[in-house]
């Protein structure tokens, strides 16, 4: 696969942190409550079976979780005990699906998760891939070339001001606190490369 050649426009370190932020909410409620769930009914955490506890609404768990019980209710021969084991396992399930339901509100970016060991964790790599997700990238070369234009005219400017913006230009330019005039982070190259 061939790269890509991009520049970064804007970091979007607000959004970015607040996305790893959610990746972090995600693995503690998988942790702390939807696997000591799962293991309470015999689920084996796995990336496969709680990713269909969160994105296929425990569809394949529970099949896997009524079998084994199927399973368990042959081998015990009395009527009585059999549906007493039934409506245990059934309200079993229905404590697990109301656990299920408040976890799930709170799993967001569940593809940048990865389960080891029985535990939710967020890798430094997925965090990356899931931070470079939400930055503002541009890829045509019009687009960059502009790009490039307008921060060499910010560097133009910077040169010619010494770092002593005239007051009358300030609501012209985005500054920095250190008097340099600075590139706009959300200025739209796609725009700009049409006229």
């Amino acid at each position: 696969m061939e790269k890509v050649e991009r520049i970064l426009v804007n970091d979007q370190q607000i959004r970015v942190s607040s996305v790893l932020d959610e990746a972090k909410a995600a693995v503690q409620a998988i942790n702390s409550r939807l696997i000591p769930a799962m293991e309470t009914i015999g689920i084996s955490p796995s990336q496969l079976s709680i990713k269909d506890c969160i994105v296929a609404v425990a569809t394949a768990t529970k099949k896997g979780y009524f079998a084994d019980v199927a399973l368990d209710l042959k081998a015990t021969r009395t009527p009585g005990i059999r549906k007493q084991q039934q409506e245990a396992a059934e309200i079993e399930w229905y404590v697990f699906e109301d656990v299920l339901s408040l976890v799930r509100r709170e799993v967001k970016h569940l593809e940048y998760l990865t389960i080891t060991e029985g535990k939710a964790e967020l890798t430094a790599a997925n965090a990356e891939k899931l931070a470079d997700a939400h930055r503002s990238y541009i890829t045509d070369p019009k687009e960059m070339a502009v790009y490039n234009l307008h921060v060499e005219i910010v560097n133009k400017l910077n040169q010619l001001f010494k770092g002593n913006i005239p007051f009358q230009w300030w609501g012209h330019f985005p500054h920095g606190a250190n008097g340099q005039i600075v590139r706009n982070d959300n200025t739209n190259y796609e725009y700009l490369n049409t006229l």
